[in-house]
């Protein structure tokens, strides 16, 4: 019996992210690739900037979030549906929906690790195929091959997220094995599908860290331009670097008419949802009446955060306290793993092996651990958030860590290493020399910690304590009967939450860059 419903969940499974990531990597190389031309010139910096802030706001935004957003776009209660009348207007369901809402998100993972990729492309390289070469040769023919390794990372770890994440699948009846386990068996384990959903998310990633391996290991380091990511490469990738050319408007147009698809759409369509007013017809009418107003949003939003105010301090706290233990973790384990390549290897092993864990397979180990396991651990499970916090660290961690290590590898050594000579011990030079320099990694780190631990949904479905909800989960909730008000005026509450966090970080990141410090 497990056997006969354990396979058509792998095979839905593989399906599932073999169409997510045939969705997702050729939007997300369009993305990079528009944004990369035509981008020597001062309005084409401007026009990257934005596109890459964008993105960045759509990859911190959990799962839910997007599916509600394109739910209220297409779905059976979508407000465009509603305004058609053919009865088979209900074609964003099932296996369809679930790929679609993959790839889309996914596409701006792709599009970011594709245009870290072009940074990473010698300057020298292009300028001195620039020589014989034009600028869509170059690109073609030098830039995106350069960059391939990059943009195939960033397939793959599409491919991990539908692997798996289960809250869309599940809103889709898309029985995955991640959603298989946890519909049937986070209360009564069985060993085949548990096996099974842990270890296609490993087939996956073992070349995903092969390629980070590969990208960020020495060898790769010393072969790039100390300038490769500079506006050097940039600039051998312009369209037009004599003037600025129609031309160059109209390579930003590709970028510009993807992000809109990606980005501006489901938001736009949640503001929809969020103002529609449906009126009864008429004693002469045909059908419904459909009517949109401001004052209608407003009241939505309103009613929303007057409804939903525990669920987000519920959110903020889990999210800060998550990040702060993260913090601690991933910077005690980056300053662990500093200065030593095998160290640093076993650590990012180690980080991917967590990340890998499917959320519902958490969540049940968690309740294994705290549920029926004496008065103290009983107590903890059934009032305090002490094994919700403990079923978000797992992904959470690892995104500190990571994160801590991009820091500590762009510090120079030379002061750490002085101390050390001089007789400091490794938490003299953790707590006197390294934090200090490493303020705008611990933000990031804490930032990156927080936004895990607001999406990480099914591993708290089963863990979270009675009585209190978050925002993913009170929105999981609402999504299975359907996006309405709400709803809709929870997504965008939190969208808003979520992308001025992203654009305050940034920009002080970007500012603590102007001025020389980490």
């Amino acid at each position: 019996m497990v056997r006969d419903s354990t396979m058509p969940s792998l095979l839905l499974t593989v399906v599932l992210i073999g169409l997510s990531v045939l969705i997702a990597t050729p939007l997300g190389v369009a993305v990079a690739v528009s944004l990369a031309i035509g981008s020597g010139w001062t309005a084409g910096r401007w026009i990257r900037t934005a596109g890459i802030g964008l993105l960045l706001v759509l990859i911190c935004l959990p799962m839910y979030v997007h599916a509600a957003a394109w739910e209220a776009t297409a779905g059976k209660y979508g407000w465009l549906p509603l305004m058609q009348t053919s009865a088979n207007r209900f074609w964003f369901s099932g296996l369809l929906a679930a790929a679609w809402i993959h790839g889309v998100s996914g596409a701006a993972w792709v599009a970011l690790a594709t245009l870290w990729g072009l940074t990473r492309v010698p300057a020298a390289l292009l300028q001195q195929a620039a020589l014989e070469t034009g600028p869509w040769s170059r690109l073609g023919r030098i830039a995106v091959p350069y960059a391939a390794p990059a943009t195939l990372a960033g397939a793959l770890w599409v491919a991990l997220l539908a692997a798996t994440e289960m809250t869309v699948a599940d809103l889709y009846g898309v029985r995955t094995l991640a959603d298989e386990v946890y519909l049937k068996y986070a209360f009564e384990p069985q060993t085949l599908p548990i096996v099974l959903a842990c270890l296609l998310p490993l087939l996956v990633a073992t070349p995903l860290v092969w390629l980070m391996q590969r990208m960020l290991g020495p060898a790769r380091r010393s072969a790039a331009s100390p300038h490769a990511s500079g506006s050097d490469v940039w600039a051998a990738l312009d369209l037009d670097a004599s003037s600025a050319s129609p031309l160059r408007w109209l390579a930003s147009l590709p970028a510009t008419g993807l992000l809109l698809l990606m980005i501006t759409v489901p938001l736009v369509s949640l503001f929809v949802k969020a103002g529609l007013l449906v009126e009864a017809a008429g004693q002469y009418g045909s059908g419904p009446r459909y009517r949109w107003s401001w004052q209608r949003v407003a009241d939505t939003l309103s009613d929303s955060l007057a409804t939903f105010a525990p669920e987000f301090v519920w959110t903020a706290v889990l999210a800060v306290t998550v990040a702060a233990v993260a913090m601690l973790l991933g910077t005690l384990s980056a300053a662990w793993a500093q200065g030593s390549e095998r160290r640093a290897r076993w650590g990012f092993f180690t980080a991917m092996a967590l990340v890998l864990l499917p959320g519902p397979v958490v969540g049940m180990g968690v309740l294994y651990l705290f549920h029926d396991r004496g008065p103290l651990l009983a107590a903890l499970y059934e009032r305090s958030i002490v094994p919700t916090v403990v079923a978000l660290l797992p992904r959470a961690v690892p995104a500190a860590y990571l994160v801590m290590r991009a820091g500590y590898r762009m510090l120079p050594p030379e002061p750490g290493e002085a101390a050390r000579c001089d007789g400091a011990r490794p938490w003299q030079c953790l707590l006197r020399i390294d934090l200090p320099r490493l303020k705008t990694s611990l933000l990031v780190a804490g930032f990156a910690a927080g936004i895990v631990a607001t999406a990480d949904v099914p591993a708290t479905l089963v863990v979270l304590p009675p009585g209190m909800t978050t925002v993913g989960t009170r929105l999981f909730g609402l999504l299975h009967s359907g996006v309405r008000y709400q709803a809709a005026g929870l997504t965008i509450s939190f969208c808003l939450l979520v992308g001025l966090l992203v654009i305050l970080t940034h920009a002080w990141c970007g500012r603590r860059r102007a001025v020389g410090v980490r």
